[in-house]
């Protein structure tokens, strides 16, 4: 009998790069997947942390390609890719 692999490679890319990441990068990564949309200021007060810190953590998953920006400046989230 002959194993047949059932997951893709969009989630063993995703799976990779997850275990790459610390706990607050994690923790924005998640909180991102379930609240789309949020910006920095919105994960900054939603996880109680120092908006520098997110913004730093969100440059690190915007680089990886876990998460994208959609939308202006002033009125735009991050969103799962």
């Amino acid at each position: 009998m002959r194993f047949v692999e059932t997951r893709s490679p969009f989630i063993h890319h995703i799976t990779f790069f997850l275990s790459l990441l610390n706990e607050s990068q994690r923790e924005i990564f998640e909180y991102i997947r379930v609240n789309k949309g949020c910006n920095t200021t919105a994960i900054a007060k939603g996880l109680g942390k120092p908006f520098r810190t997110i913004d730093k953590h969100i440059n690190t998953l915007l680089q990886l390609g876990l998460i994208e920006r959609r939308g202006g400046k002033r009125t735009g989230g991050y969103y799962i890719k």
